[in-house]
């Protein structure tokens, strides 16, 4: 899904170690849960249903769970990870699918046709833009790390 690229002053295979800690230590601190560690991959769940997550911009706010891989090369750090939003895109729907409840009950000159296409253009918005906000987040917060 994502890709940034960290330079490391010195050798990148000796901070690789020092890098996965603080990731590990950061999602620590952002309330992730089931955080696994193996070799140079770390995978975390964040449930957007927490609503520690939901104090400011919070780097893990909209996503369902993660997977960052690490691998060094000649003066610099490849940081590969893969977000899941499947959460996000429920509760995308939920809040079309309420919306629309709701509008039925209001009289309308307009096709069913025109209606689901509208619903299918919210959700879009809605999902999508949570998804660009949150990718944009995570490589921010992926970025802080040993320079």
């Amino acid at each position: 899904m994502g890709f940034v690229n960290l330079p490391i002053e010195g050798d990148p295979g000796e901070n690789l170690r020092k890098v996965l800690d603080q990731i590990e230590s950061a999602l620590v601190e952002l309330h992730a849960d089931n955080i696994q560690r193996i070799d140079n991959r770390i995978s975390f769940s964040a449930g957007i249903f927490s609503f520690k997550r939901w104090a400011g911009p919070h780097p893990l706010a909209f996503v369902t769970s993660g997977e960052i891989e690490i691998e060094p090369s000649s003066d610099s750090l490849m940081v590969d990870y893969r977000l899941s939003f499947k959460q996000q895109f429920i509760m995308s729907a939920a809040i079309v699918i309420c919306s629309a409840a709701t509008r039925r009950f209001q009289v309308s000159d307009k096709g069913l046709t025109t209606d689901l296409i509208l619903l299918a253009i919210a959700w879009l918005v809605l999902a999508l833009g949570s998804v660009a906000s949150a990718v944009f987040r995570f490589s921010k917060f992926l970025r802080q790390f040993l320079r």
